[in-house]
């Protein structure tokens, strides 16, 4: 035989434990489901939402809810849904699109205060499951916001219904953010001391590509005939000292040693652990500085020019390239170390002809150019001057709206078009280069990059993406060498916004030279630093607290070498701690609450003692009351009153102040 509790039948609406458990729920179940529409697709967001206005309709209609066919039909419907949209129910996607369709639809059929609890657990999931697909700050903060809407909505299907006014949503809201605000503690005992994994905690988020300036492991000139800067962050950087000043702002990325005449590309790394490289030999001082870098789905790791070491969980191979051992599909931190001024060891054989390599049938102006140019030339390095003096001297514009050149991208730019961006200039110049008989290649990054003075970081945006090319000067090595830098500012075509994104001087001096820009940032630019401060620092010391982190921070508390299983018992007595003196504190604010309530009815047990009337063991005050009232009549009402004032004090939770007034002059009043 099952024992049926009478919680169980008991009809959900309208005989709620508090008339707003439903629309809580749906409340908290609307916000849970609202960064998901940015993730999920359309259908899925509409129907939830169509879902949860449908189940309000029915409470404030006093509606029936659906038959069971027309449920089936649905739950029948959504399944085929997202079959045909993920071809899958399982994964990131797919997955996630099933629980929030079902928790839509168990709505429909919920009826009694079980059931709205069901609904609430797995909402509690859906807030999880957010984290699958973003980590930002306003994303945390806003399921904050959700599990504290979740969980007044818990409390309010356990309350019983009281008589008396009551307040929609806000007693049982209160409720739930002391009980947020009593977990800190153990929040962040966990986050400190948990041990610490070595991948994403929650998954890998999507990374989206469009036709925006960014980082690619190849480069095709002349593809595209309008550039459009974007504005998205692509890494931080934060410097021990000063940072480097904005000639020196290069950022290393992939280097591009091989062209078929249309497109340049990286050397493909082998499957496993890609071969290491022999680091460069700094000249003079290098930095230390930390790179916290945005997801863009590959493995490569942005590092000022040149990195001297590789970072915990990168490798540095040819060309001084740092790839990750994993890829970036999360934000990543990584510690480096680099040098403005560097050599570079000897080039090998092979290495050699790769810097020298020039596909037959194409480019046959370009040679000619530049056996012209070089012509009487003493050294490489009089050959490179030679040939920045013709971008500099020549019609020669960086323009965001270059002309397609599909044919033979190089000889069309040299000798027709004239006009384009970073991707013409170095692509053009390498091949001059090498044409000439100077090992050279191309180099993608970033170039530049804003300093925020509020959190005293560097942030490099997408829009700071560029390419240059470095050659082999003998007794020099590898040098950088930036074509698009000699580019006069006279023939410079950008937009308004473009220049108010990037902010570009080409005027043929190096950066080094040219003066600190003239700019003063208005109150919206203060609040844009402002807002990146706070993100960089939510970046860095939160979704940045890797497993190296962690053991910085022991090491500073004395404990450099702390063992998995020290960590756990640190982990185990640092929450018995907390759970102590959090349970003891409240047990203290408890007592000094009910001794208040306590003392006048004590009081008046101890009168009513002396005339023989005590409680008996576990009898109520109410109860007592009444036995009293019976024996000796001319104390009613007034002691039911007492009574029953006494108890909303003591367990209720609505309570005005002025009622604890009320009840010690009742009991002074009351004559026995």
């Amino acid at each position: 035989m099952r024992l049926r509790l009478p919680l169980e039948r008991s009809p959900l609406l309208p005989l709620a434990p508090h008339p707003s458990a439903l629309y809580l729920t749906l409340l908290a179940l609307a916000m849970t489901l609202l960064p998901h529409t940015g993730f999920q697709p359309l259908w899925i967001s509409a129907l939830a939402y169509a879902l949860i206005g449908w189940r309000a309709l029915v409470e404030w209609r006093g509606w029936r809810l659906p038959p069971l066919s027309l449920r089936l039909a649905l739950y029948a419907a959504t399944l085929a849904g997202i079959l045909l949209s993920f071809h899958a129910l399982h994964g990131r996607e797919a997955g996630t699109a099933f629980l929030l369709g079902m928790l839509a639809l168990k709505l429909l059929e919920t009826r009694t205060r079980r059931d709205l609890v069901v609904v609430i657990f797995i909402g509690y999931f859906g807030v999880i499951t957010t984290f699958l697909f973003s980590e930002t700050l306003p994303v945390a903060l806003w399921m904050v916001a959700a599990t504290v809407t979740l969980t007044a909505a818990l409390i309010a299907t356990h309350q019983l219904p009281t008589q008396g006014r009551q307040r929609a949503g806000r007693p049982q809201l209160a409720t739930a953010g002391a009980l947020l605000l009593q977990a800190l503690p153990l929040m962040l005992i966990l986050f400190l001391l948990f041990p610490r994994h070595t991948g994403p905690l929650w998954g890998l988020p999507e990374v989206r590509t469009a036709a925006v300036t960014g980082l690619s492991d190849t480069m095709q000139p002349g593809s595209i005939n309008q550039l459009v800067f974007s504005d998205a962050v692509a890494f931080r950087a934060d410097f021990a000292d000063a940072p480097p000043p904005a000639g020196q702002l290069y950022w290393r990325g992939p280097v591009l040693t091989h062209t078929d005449g249309r497109s340049w590309r990286a050397t493909p790394l082998p499957p496993g652990q890609p071969p290491r490289a022999t680091p460069a030999t700094a000249i003079g001082s290098y930095y230390d500085y930390t790179v916290i870098l945005e997801a863009h789905g590959e493995r490569w790791v942005l590092a000022l020019d040149v990195p001297l070491e590789a970072p915990s969980g990168a490798t540095l191979i040819e060309g001084y390239q740092l790839i990750s051992r994993e890829t970036i599909d999360s934000r990543s931190r990584f510690q480096l170390r680099s040098a403005p001024q560097w050599r570079s060891e000897p080039l090998t054989p092979e290495a050699w002809l790769d810097a020298l390599q020039l596909p037959d049938g194409y480019h046959p102006r370009a040679r000619a150019l530049a056996n012209q140019l070089t012509a009487g030339s003493d050294n490489d390095q009089e050959r490179v001057a030679r040939v920045l003096a013709h971008f500099r001297d020549q019609p020669f514009y960086y323009t965001e709206r270059p002309p397609l050149l599909l044919d033979d991208p190089v000889d069309q730019f040299l000798f027709e078009a004239q006009r384009g961006f970073c991707e013409h200039y170095a692509a053009a110049f390498t091949v001059l280069m090498r044409a000439a008989g100077v090992p050279a290649r191309v180099v993608t990054g970033y170039h530049g990059g804003q300093v925020n003075p509020l959190g005293n970081h560097l942030t490099v945006r997408q829009s700071d993406a560029h390419a240059w090319s470095e050659v082999w000067l003998e007794g020099r090595g590898w040098t950088r060498v930036d074509p698009t830098s000699v580019i006069p500012p006279s023939r410079v075509e950008l937009s308004q916004q473009t220049q108010r994104i990037r902010e570009p001087a080409f005027d043929g001096r190096t950066l080094d030279e040219r003066p600190a820009p003239h700019w003063q940032p208005s109150g919206l630019d203060h609040l844009r630093m402002g807002w990146d401060s706070v993100n960089h620092r939510w970046n860095r010391w939160v979704l940045g607290y890797s497993r190296e982190e962690q053991e910085r921070l022991f090491g500073r508390l004395g404990w450099p070498q702390l063992s998995l299983r020290g960590l756990l018992l640190t982990l185990l007595l640092a929450v018995g701690i907390a759970a102590v003196a959090t349970f003891a504190l409240l047990q203290l604010l408890g007592r000094e609450r009910v001794d208040k309530v306590s003392r006048p009815w004590r009081r008046l047990l101890q009168r009513l003692a002396r005339h023989g009337h005590r409680p008996e063991r576990g009898e109520p005050p109410t109860r007592f009351a009444q036995r009293i009232e019976a024996l000796q009549p001319s104390l009613a009402p007034q002691l039911s009153e007492i009574a029953a004032l006494y108890t909303r004090l003591r367990y209720g939770r609505d309570t005005d102040p002025a009622d604890l007034s009320c009840l010690r002059r009742m009991v002074r009043r009351l004559r026995v």
